[in-house]
Parts: C-alpha cells; sequence; structure tokens
C-alpha cells in the first residue's frame, strides 16, 4: 500500500466530455508511468450531478491520483523535466486550473 498519495484535481476551461478528459491526460499518464517513481496511478473523470453548475465552488473535470512511496519520491515527481512538460503541453491544447492535496493514504 501507498504511504504518500497525490490527488490532483484538473478543471479543463472549456468543457470535455469525460472519456475525452481522460483521454487529454495520456501524455501526463505517460510521464507520470516513464519516471519510476510510482505505485499506483489512477485517472478518472468527474461525474457530474445536476445543479453543481450552480454551487460557487472548484469542480474538477478529472481527478488524477498517484501513489508514492514517501515525501522524497513526490518531490522527484514534481522535479521531473519529462512530468512538468508533459502538464505544460497539456494546458496549451485545452487550459485548465488545478488544485491538489498532497496525503497520506486514506483507509
Amino acid at each position: 500500500m501507498c504511504m504518500i498519495q497525490q490527488t490532483l484535481f484538473i478543471s479543463f476551461d472549456e468543457p470535455l466530455a469525460g472519456d475525452e478528459a481522460v483521454a487529454a491526460l495520456a501524455g501526463i499518464e505517460a510521464a507520470i508511468e516513464r519516471s519510476g517513481l510510482t505505485r499506483s496511478l489512477v485517472i478518472r473523470p468527474h461525474l457530474a450531478v445536476p445543479g453543481e453548475e450552480d454551487i460557487p465552488a472548484f469542480i474538477g473535470s478529472v481527478v488524477l491520483q498517484v501513489g508514492l512511496p514517501d515525501l522524497e519520491a513526490l518531490g522527484q515527481l514534481f522535479a521531473a523535466t519529462d512530468v512538468t512538460a508533459s502538464f505544460d503541453e497539456l494546458r496549451e491544447v485545452h487550459p485548465y486550473t488545478t488544485a491538489w492535496v498532497n496525503h497520506e493514504t486514506l483507509s
């Protein structure tokens, strides 16, 4: 089981369908996997609820959760040029806002 999780929420400026939103993260997913630092990686689309667009809150389009052995590995992932470049490339094609939480595994 992973000790550290990074749960990342991405909200695209222009709506993307669920599968399209997940597919848009293919470059990020590949870069994170190539890093060799992770124990797990899961990407899922947001499941919309009628009326939520009226709530004044950050609502993500997709959630990405990365499992890492420790904070050192998380720091290395943040510093990985390939990973940061993949986020920049996504932003050029599909502008987005993001929020994340680094935390111990939830159980």
